[in-house]
């Protein structure tokens, strides 16, 4: 995380790809050949809900969330919790309108909108993944989505 002279949030630098997922669909359609993968390779993936879960893991889940966590037990402030996730959501529905407005089709960040924004959302369970060790299986459950209104 970068801050700013302020104290504002400036940068957040995503340190785990472990696991990347790309829809293999949309890379092509983009124009990039995904002819050179490995044909076992996890990275491509035809489902969206799985390139939509690793995003969320890796940024808001394991990034954001942590960073909001940290300002909650420093910060004495009443509901302080719900305005962060809040101005979190307003800027990440922000971005989201600038990328629709560069695609042909917007279908599918309105998709991820509605997925990302839902009452519940997937929630990665790592120690779940680490009982049963396996790699390239993840293990997700339902839980209250602070991005939600």
């Amino acid at each position: 995380i970068s801050i700013d002279n302020t104290g504002a949030l400036h940068h957040i630098y995503i340190r785990d790809f472990e696991g990347l997922r790309i829809d293999t669909q949309q890379l092509n359609a983009m124009g990039y050949s995904t002819k050179n993968f490995h044909q076992k390779s996890l990275i491509l993936t035809s489902n969206a809900q799985t390139v939509l879960n690793k995003a969320f893991y890796s940024t808001v889940q394991n990034h954001i969330g942590e960073l909001i966590l940290t300002a909650v037990k420093i910060w004495d402030a009443p509901h302080i919790e719900n305005i962060i996730w809040s101005n979190v959501r307003t800027l990440i529905e922000q971005k989201l309108d600038e990328v629709a407005q560069s695609m042909d089709n917007s279908n599918r960040i309105n998709n991820f909108k509605e997925i990302l924004f839902a009452p519940t959302i997937d929630y990665k369970c790592v120690t779940t993944m680490r009982l049963v060790d396996e790699a390239d299986y993840y293990t997700y459950v339902k839980v209250n989505n602070p991005l939600h209104n």
